[in-house]
């Protein structure tokens, strides 16, 4: 069958050797829940190495569940745990944004003298092409 045919066809796929027995527990599980092995597989792999999560995210739902928290709980001290969540969130979001901007000033930064590497056998290393990302002044 010519490869390209199925849009599972472009998929990654894996040779994979299992322990005696292994096979027949993923195709009983499999079976009990109505899946292909490979369902199952996928599934279970899923579920232990999650879709990694960005930050902003997982800040937003944060957000979120703090406004939850105070529209649904009244008192001094809720508040009072509440803004510091919130203060909490806006540290981590000026420190993201301030790791953030380092690493774009990174990739722009143009080679200096003072920054070359000397490597072992005495040769200077290669400095990335950043030429793309251009100087970062303006007119230039």
């Amino acid at each position: 069958m010519p490869r390209g045919k199925f849009p599972s066809d472009k998929q990654d796929q894996f040779m994979l050797r299992l322990p005696d027995g292994l096979r027949d527990r993923i195709k009983a599980q499999a079976e009990k829940n109505g899946r292909s092995m490979n369902a199952e597989i996928v599934r279970v792999l899923e579920r232990e190495f999650p879709k990694p999560v960005p930050t902003v995210a997982r800040l937003m739902l944060l957000l979120g569940q703090a406004g939850t928290l105070r529209r649904s709980l009244r008192g001094e001290g809720v508040d009072q745990l509440i803004d510091q969540l919130y203060e909490s969130i806006e540290a981590i979001v000026v420190d993201q944004m301030r790791i953030d901007n380092e690493e774009a000033r990174s990739l722009t930064k143009e080679p200096s003298e003072d920054r070359d590497i000397e490597q072992d056998e005495g040769l200077k290393a290669e400095q990335p092409d950043v030429s793309r990302f251009g100087s970062g002044r303006s007119g230039a």
